[in-house]
């Protein structure tokens, strides 16, 4: 019994600072988790996660550092793949898709919105006009895939 409440207190000094320390001041922190800046006026990207201001030294990161060299070759491999699995979908017209076409893409993959989230990351990062272009039409089109596919439910509401 004594070792439990040892435990208990000693959880409770370790824990305790971090989960009430932000209690005092509840108008600044809210959610009482962790301070975030103040999100840019609309239209200004990106909105969250880092800044315009960022973006050079999250590049420099990328290009000089230790994690970069070991993280940029996978991060080539990816956009290779997304590259030559979905620039015929990209470029594809999903205005109207067909039963055959929301039956053939619209499927769970992890790895593939993964593989979306890391190429557009990349193209955002390095100004890369051509690799915006391709991930806007593929994740436009998957969009319309979306939508359309709701038209197929059946029962209720998704």
């Amino acid at each position: 019994m004594k070792r439990q409440r040892l435990r208990y207190w000693f959880m409770t000094l370790m824990i305790g600072p971090l989960c009430f320390s932000n209690l005092a001041s509840p108008a600044d922190q809210s959610d009482t988790c962790r301070r975030l800046k103040p999100l840019p006026p609309p239209g200004v990207h990106p909105r969250l996660f880092f800044t315009r201001d960022e973006l050079q030294a999250i590049r420099e990161r990328l290009d000089h550092s230790r994690f970069g060299r070991k993280f940029k070759p996978v991060v080539q491999r990816i956009i290779t793949s997304v590259r030559k699995n979905w620039k015929r979908f990209a470029e594809s017209n999903f205005e109207h898709p067909t039963p055959q076409q929301i039956e053939r893409y619209f499927r769970p993959d992890e790895g593939r919105n993964i593989s979306w989230g890391v190429t557009s990351l990349y193209a955002f990062l390095y100004d890369d006009a051509e690799l915006k272009r391709l991930m806007i039409g593929v994740v436009c089109n998957y969009a319309r895939l979306l939508l359309a596919s709701r038209e197929l439910k059946v029962g209720g509401e998704l």
